[in-house]
C-alpha cells in the first residue's frame, strides 16, 4: 500500500492456483496469517490496492476455516463457468498464431474441440495436450503437424501419455492408494462414475494421504473435483472418458478387479437405498447375497465407506440373529422330541403293564371260573346224594311204622345237609364276588375278562336257583314228613 502510494498508482494483486494455500501447506497457524494478511489488504475499500484469487470451486469450503476471511471472500464472488466451443477455438488457435504458429488442418482443431466439449474440466485437458501438441511442432514451417497429432494419438492420446507418467512417479506406497481410487471411479458398464469426495476418503484407512493423492491427481489434470449444486458436498471423477478406453494400466486394473467392481457397486446401491430409507430392515441382503458379502469381504482388501459398512454389519448381525433364533428352535424342537420320546416310554410302560394287569386278571378269573365250576359240581354232586336219600325217605315212609327212629335220624342228616348247603352256598357267593371284582378289572383291561366274569354270574345264578329249588325240596319234604309224621300219631 505504501508502494502505491509512493508511486501514485493502483496495484493489483493476483493470486492463482489459491487452492495450493491447502495442499501445498499443513499448517493451519500459517494458512491463516496468510489470508489475514490477505484480509487485511482488501478491506478498505479506499485503498488503492486491489485483491483478485482465482481458486477452485471445489476449496471454497476450506477457506471457512478463517471465517473472517471468508465473509471478504464472500463479498467479491465470481464464478467463472465452463468455455464454450468458440472460446475453445480461440483458447487452441491463438496462442499458437500469436507465436507465429498455425495448425496444419482445421479439422484438427474441429477435432480437439470435439474432445474437450465432452470434459468437464476442459481447459486443465488443453493445456497438458496442446504442451505435448507444441513440443513436437514443425519450427521450419511453423507449424503444428497433424501427424504429431496423430502420433501422439489426440487429446486422448495425450491424456493416456500424461497419466502413465503420473502414476509411474509415485512412490510405491501411494500407487497402492491409487489403484482402488481409479477403480472407483468408474462403473461397472465401463462409464466414469461420480463419487462423492468425503465418501472416497471413508475407502482408506490412510485418509490424509488419500486426500493428497486425491489433490495432486487433480493438479495433474486426471481427476476433476467440483462443488455439489445447491451447496452439496464435492465430486470426484475421472477427467475424461477415453482414459478408461485407452489407457492400458487402468484397463488392467479394471480387468483384475471386474468381479468385486460388479459386487462393489451393487452393495453401494443397495446401502445407499438402505440409508435413504431410514436404515428399514427390508432393504437387507438375506440368503445367497449374504454367502456372496462374506467371501467378497474375504478376498476384498480396500476399505468401504462407512454406510457401506454398516449395511454389512447389519446384514451379517441380522444372520447370526436368525441363527441363533433357528438354534434356539432347534434346541427346543430336540427338548420336545425328548419329552415326547420319554412321554411315549412312560406310555409304553403303562400301557404293557395294563395288558400285564389285564392278562394276570383274566387268568385270575379263569382260576375262579374253574373254582366256581368245581363248587358247582360239588353242589350237583351232593344234590344227586340228597336225591337219593330223598327216594329212601320215600321207602321209609312207606315203611313208617317201623322206622320212626330213622325218620328222626334222617332230619338230622337233613339239617346238617341243610347247613353243608348254606356253607357251598356262602363259598359260592364268596367265589362270585371274587369272579365279580375279578371281572370288574378285566373290564378295563381285557375283553375276555369280561367275558368270564358273564360266564362266573351266569354260573351263580344257576347255582342259586338250583339252590332254592334244593330249599324248595327240603321244604317239601319237610311238609310231607310232618304230615307223616301226624299219621303216625
Amino acid at each position: 500500500m505504501s508502494i502505491s502510494r509512493r508511486a501514485g498508482q493502483k496495484i493489483l494483486l493476483f493470486i492463482d492456483q489459491f487452492e495450493e494455500l491447502y495442499t501445498l501447506s499443513s499448517d493451519p497457524s500459517e494458512r491463516r496469517a496468510f489470508t489475514a494478511a490477505l484480509a487485511g489488504a482488501a478491506d478498505d475499500a479506499t485503498s488503492p490496492v486491489r485483491v483478485v484469487a482465482s481458486i477452485r470451486s471445489d476449496f471454497l469450503g476450506r477457506a471457512a476455516e478463517d471465517p473472517h476471511f471468508m465473509n471478504e471472500l464472500g463479498k467479491g464472488l465470481f464464478f467463472l463457468g465452463p468455455p464454450t466451443a468458440d472460446g475453445l477455438r480461440e483458447a487452441i488457435v491463438q496462442p499458437a498464431e500469436l507465436a507465429g504458429y498455425r495448425f496444419e488442418t482445421p479439422m484438427m482443431v474441429d477435432e480437439m474441440i470435439e474432445h474437450l466439449e465432452s470434459t468437464p474440466a476442459a481447459l486443465p485437458l488443453l493445456q497438458f495436450a496442446a504442451a505435448q501438441l507444441w513440443e513436437s511442432r514443425d519450427p521450419r514451417r511453423k507449424m503444428l503437424t497433424e501427424q504429431s497429432y496423430h502420433d501422439l494419438g489426440g487429446i486422448a492420446g495425450a491424456l493416456v501419455s500424461h497419466a502413465d507418467k503420473v502414476i509411474n512417479k509415485l512412490a510405491p506406497d501411494v500407487q497402492a492408494l491409487a489403484r482402488p481410487l481409479f477403480v472407483q471411479l468408474v462403473t461397472a458398464e465401463r462409464t466414469r462414475a461420480v463419487r462423492d469426495l468425503d465418501e472416497l476418503r471413508e475407502t482408506s484407512t490412510s485418509k490424509a494421504e488419500l486426500a493428497r493423492l486425491i489433490d495432486h491427481l487433480v493438479d495433474s489434470r486426471l481427476l476433476v473435483v467440483q462443488t455439489g449444486s445447491g451447496g452439496g458436498g464435492a465430486t470426484v471423477e475421472i477427467v475424461h472418458e477415453s482414459l478408461i478406453a485407452t489407457w492400458p494400466m487402468l484397463r488392467r486394473w479394471l480387468d483384475e478387479t471386474q468381479e468385486d467392481s460388479l459386487f462393489l457397486e451393487q452393495l453401494r446401491q443397495a446401502a445407499r437405498q438402505w440409508q435413504a430409507n431410514k436404515r428399514d430392515g427390508g432393504l437387507l441382503w438375506g440368503g445367497d447375497m449374504v454367502d456372496e458379502l462374506a467371501r467378497f469381504q474375504r478376498r476384498y482388501r480396500g476399505e468401504m465407506p462407512e454406510v457401506m459398512r454398516a449395511f454389512s454389519d447389519e446384514v451379517f448381525r441380522r444372520r447370526e440373529k436368525g441363527a441363533r433364533r433357528r438354534r434356539r428352535l432347534l434346541a427346543a424342537a430336540g427338548a420336545i422330541g425328548v419329552v415326547m420320546l420319554a412321554a411315549a416310554a412312560v406310555a409304553l410302560v403303562v400301557i404293557r403293564n395294563s395288558q400285564m394287569a389285564a392278562e394276570r386278571n383274566a387268568a385270575a378269573a379263569t382260576i375262579a371260573k374253574g373254582e366256581a365250576q368245581r363248587r358247582l359240581q360239588e353242589v350237583e354232586s351232593k344234590e344227586r346224594e340228597r336225591q337219593r336219600e330223598e327216594s329212601q325217605k320215600r321207602v321209609a315212609q312207606t315203611e313208617a311204622a317201623t322206622a320212626k327212629g330213622e325218620v328222626v335220624k334222617t332230619n338230622e342228616e337233613l339239617a346238617e345237609k341243610n347247613i353243608e348247603l348254606g356253607s357251598a352256598l356262602v363259598k359260592a357267593k364268596e367265589q362270585r364276588q371274587r369272579a365279580e371284582s375279578a371281572q370288574v378289572v378285566a373290564e378295563k383291561n381285557e375283553k375276555s375278562a369280561r367275558e368270564a366274569e358273564e360266564r362266573a354270574r351266569l354260573s351263580a345264578q344257576q347255582l342259586e336257583i338250583l339252590l332254592k329249588k334244593e330249599r324248595d325240596r327240603a321244604d317239601r319234604l319237610n311238609s310231607q314228613l310232618g304230615q307223616l309224621v301226624e299219621r303216625l300219631r
